[in-house]
């Protein structure tokens, strides 16, 4: 059975940019609990080579089939942690760190400030970062695949981690590109 871990919309977005989601989470045995205010958040992706530049809606049906990912309401201790939390960041990073908080576990998140309450609270919550996730699955694959992912995550979701993320340097050197 594989580690629930509370996901923040940005970590869930950049998974589905890379069309692997399923695997990538396999090789790391997490599965995502999704509060709905982060599934509300999701929004698009680019098509790469779309012109005019065409988006589509993100999915997490697919996640959510393969049973990688469970969209879960907050029950009532969760709303009051989520109201909490919600005074710092906002709602989709409140309702995924209520759910860590409230169930012990690790939440999925790029965002800084949602790191930051994370880190403050008591008990203070483990984080995941997308660089985490990639960089253990890219262990299962050739140095060409994880490239292209993140190219992918780059190009769809417009995300490059930032200089201060633990895993930044193996990041830019596997995607090729200096001008990142």
């Amino acid at each position: 059975m594989p580690t629930d871990v509370a996901g923040d919309a940005c970590v869930v977005i950049n998974l589905v940019a890379t069309g692997r989601s399923v695997e990538i989470l396999a090789a790391n045995d997490y599965r995502l609990l999704v509060p709905p205010a982060v599934a509300d958040e999701l929004g698009y992706l680019d098509i790469v080579g779309s012109e005019p530049l065409e988006r589509e809606l993100i999915d997490l049906a697919p996640l959510v089939n393969a049973s990688s990912a469970l969209v879960v309401d907050l029950v009532s201790e969760e709303l009051e942690q989520f109201v909490i939390f919600a005074r710092d960041v906002d709602d989709g990073e409140a309702a995924a760190l209520a759910v860590a908080h409230r169930r012990g576990l690790r939440i999925a998140t790029d965002d800084r400030k949602a790191q930051r309450v994370a880190s403050q609270a008591e008990p203070s919550i483990g984080i995941i970062r997308t660089s985490e996730l990639l960089r253990t699955w890219s262990k299962s694959v050739e140095p060409a695949e994880v490239s292209e992912v993140l190219r992918a995550i780059r190009d769809r979701a417009h995300y490059i981690p930032r200089t201060s993320d633990p895993n930044y340097t193996w990041w830019i050197v596997l995607l090729g590109d200096p001008s990142s």
